[in-house]
């Protein structure tokens, strides 16, 4: 609930700018944590953030002056303010802050969503002091506070509607007017009326009609609930002022999910499947230079004949600057529902498409572009499809030619090579059962093709595996393969004699020592035995940590890991203290390369995460990234993107040593150049040299003059 005092009057938008000047932009401003002057730069790429966890929090401008205002406006990053005053004055005390101040706005218990999300406060009158000083006394979140900026106006005193706009509050990125949703469900929308200074104004007496396919609207007019299949036109009025949103309703589920059946490639970790995994979290890249030679493309084969009604396309930022979606009853002959061109770059998000041309009873969907608008190829996180007038494929035989073979053995996993054929579906599902183990996992490929299951397995274990082969009617008879598990390598003997234990039966344990799946599943990770030693396995996670009693290593040399690695991999480990101040703690990734099937050295030079910003002193988590990562400057808020959740490793021992005591295992593996820069793009393609609230692109230059691209969620 959302308390608001009646000394202001609170009023919600979007990203609106007042006419009227700034007065606090580019004005001296200080704060108790974080860097202040980013909260009134003028620069909605730059933002103040505060220290995390704590309250209360301060940040105040000087106006330079008395200066009249009546305005507050504050465009709130993720991290917001759940509760907060507004103090002004004309004096300030030895530390710099208002004494003897007035509060002129009190804001309790809010929620805000929608982020970036810009508050305005109308104060009771005008207002003229020299200072004027935000103080935050409870988090929206677990995070600080943190503004893009905080603004400081006289306003008009008389409101006047000038602008009205209703939209969906998801719209087309190629069509803002536009919305997509199943029949019966409740769409967001946003209504905005704007008066003559850019802020919101009344729309209580707004009024509502709706035309087309037909359904309801909500009295604020906040959400439409579409009745019937087909385009909706819904006008809103308010005054003299009328603004219109569409939205095109579909029935039934998405038509797509799971049925790739052709693509033209992919990157390592971003595989053609998930354009088609209902999965907002993953997508897929085409890996490889797009052009008219060499076209980006995918295919999802729906196993029946539909009516094509309605597509979504959902762009990372590395989209096409041209493409078609094209149909075809039998993956040969193809005709063009939808042709697009004149994109620019970085522009990712939803492209919503209805009553396509050429779409009666279709059975494949392709995308097909011959133009990226970057240098990254072309990447989707979702193609949607949705239909109606299915037609079933007749089948009465299951998929023929069916083998299943062991590739790659390691103690902890095994490769499955899976390949069946069929003559009517394009996608085979394969089911690996060991019900003895607890294994029961699914893989789907095209039909005809190399299907590579990897299974995660126990060390010195004997598996029956039982495997059937399907094409969504007929299923195969179950093929035995029976695999047997190497025993895990002893874990590495430390040598050295000066030393602070922080994990291992050899060396000892920190006290309070615990294994947190921060980034994984509940059972990602767990202690296992090796000859009489403990060590801690960890499966396809994202980040993975620990955490433990405070230890000061700073007067060793080395910060020292053994690790097991199940596959050739890249492996970041982020030590991290306990007593930052100001902003987000200090997380400075070290990138290392793992080598398969043997116990890696990890040392780490104690003095290079010092000069990173960590202090040893200090000491207290370790968090561990898996295969795509960066090492970051001192002064970056984050030292790593999130792993893609594939990497299984086993942890032997961690410890700081002082030489001359010497580690043993493997060669030291390679610690990787350092990131130069990081830039960091939303999903509306906004650039800022800090990560976005959600979703982030993240592009990092090298100092070696490479660049890495790599998705993470803030």
């Amino acid at each position: 609930m959302k308390k608001v005092f009646l000394l202001l009057l609170l009023a919600l938008t979007s990203w609106s700018m007042l006419a009227q000047t700034n007065l606090a932009e580019g004005k001296t401003s200080i704060a108790s944590s974080g860097t202040a002057s980013q909260g009134n730069d003028g620069n909605l790429g730059t933002r103040w953030e505060s220290e995390h966890g704590k309250d209360p929090q301060k940040w105040q401008v000087d106006l330079g002056e008395p200066l009249t205002f009546n305005t507050i406006q504050i465009v709130w990053e993720g991290a917001y303010g759940k509760s907060f005053t507004i103090v002004a004055g004309d004096n300030v005390g030895d530390d710099g802050y208002i004494t003897g101040g007035v509060t002129i706005a009190t804001v309790t218990d809010q929620s805000l969503s929608d982020f970036p999300h810009t508050q305005t406060l109308r104060l009771d009158g005008d207002k003229k002091y020299r200072y004027v000083e935000f103080v935050g006394t409870a988090r929206g979140t677990g995070y600080g506070y943190s503004f893009w900026e905080f603004r400081v106006f006289e306003a008009s005193a008389q409101s006047t509607l000038t602008t009205l706009s209703y939209a969906p509050a998801t719209p087309g990125k190629n069509d803002a007017s536009l919305g997509l949703a199943a029949v019966g469900s409740a769409v967001p929308m946003t209504l905005t009326a704007l008066d003559q200074d850019g802020l919101e104004y009344d729309t209580s007496g707004a009024k509502f009609t709706v035309t087309g396919a037909g359904g309801t609207v909500s009295a604020d007019g906040k959400t439409f609930t579409p009745s019937a299949k087909g385009l909706s036109v819904i006008a809103a009025t308010l005054g003299d002022k009328t603004d219109t949103a569409r939205i095109y309703a579909y029935e039934g589920l998405n038509l797509a999910q799971g049925k790739l059946s052709a693509k033209s490639g992919e990157a390592d970790g971003l595989t053609a499947t998930m354009a088609f995994d209902e999965n907002e979290g993953t997508r897929w890249a085409s890996g490889t230079p797009v052009s008219s030679e060499a076209p980006a493309y995918v295919i999802a084969d729906l196993a029946a004949y539909y009516d094509i009604d309605a597509m979504e396309l959902y762009f990372e930022n590395a989209n096409p600057a041209a493409f078609t979606i094209e149909f075809s009853k039998d993956g040969k002959v193809w005709a063009t529902g939808e042709s697009v061109s004149g994109l620019s770059g970085f522009q990712g998000g939803r492209y919503y498409y209805y009553a396509p041309a050429s779409n009666s009873q279709v059975r494949y969907v392709k995308f097909n572009s011959t133009s990226p608008a970057t240098d990254y190829g072309v990447s989707i996180i979702e193609f949607r499809v949705y239909g109606s007038g299915k037609t079933p494929i007749a089948d009465s035989n299951a998929p023929a030619d069916f083998t299943a073979t062991l590739g790659a053995l390691t103690p902890l996993s095994a490769i499955v090579n899976l390949k069946a054929s069929d003559d009517v579906a394009s996608t085979i599902t394969y089911h690996v059962v060991d019900g003895s183990h607890g294994i029961d996992v699914t893989a789907s490929g095209a039909s005809g093709a190399v299907v590579l299951q990897t299974l995660q397995l126990e060390p010195a274990t004997a598996y029956s595996l039982g495997i059937t082969a399907s094409d969504g009617v007929n299923v195969t008879d179950t093929v035995k393969l029976n695999v047997t598990t190497p025993s895990m390598p002893s874990v590495p003997t430390p040598a050295a004699t000066s030393y602070v234990a922080i994990y291992g039966s050899a060396l000892g344990t920190a006290e309070g020592y615990g294994w947190y799946s921060w980034g994984g599943s509940d059972n990602s990770g767990k202690a296992i035995d090796i000859n009489g030693d403990e060590a801690f396995v960890i499966r396809n996670f994202t980040y993975y940590g620990s955490q433990f009693g405070t230890v000061d290593v700073s007067t060793q040399d080395t910060l020292h890991f053994d690790v097991y690695a199940a596959a050739n991999a890249r492996l970041t480990v982020v030590p991290i203290n306990s007593a930052a101040t100001g902003g987000n703690q200090p997380e400075k990734g070290f990138e290392c390369n793992l080598v398969a099937g043997e116990w890696n050295n990890i040392s780490l030079p104690i003095d290079s995460i010092i000069a990173r910003g960590t202090d040893m002193k200090s000491l207290y988590q370790i968090k561990y990234v898996s295969t795509i990562a960066h090492v970051a400057d001192a002064d970056a808020s984050d030292g790593f993107a999130n792993g893609d959740g594939t990497l299984t490793f086993v942890v032997g021992n961690i410890y700081a040593f002082k030489k001359p005591g010497e580690p043993t295992a493997v060669a030291d593996v390679n610690v990787s150049n350092a990131v130069t820069s990081v830039v960091y793009y939303n999903a509306a393609g906004q650039q800022a040299s800090t990560p976005f609230h959600g979703f982030n692109i993240v592009v990092s230059s090298r100092a070696d003059g490479t660049k890495t691209v790599s998705k993470t969620l803030k």
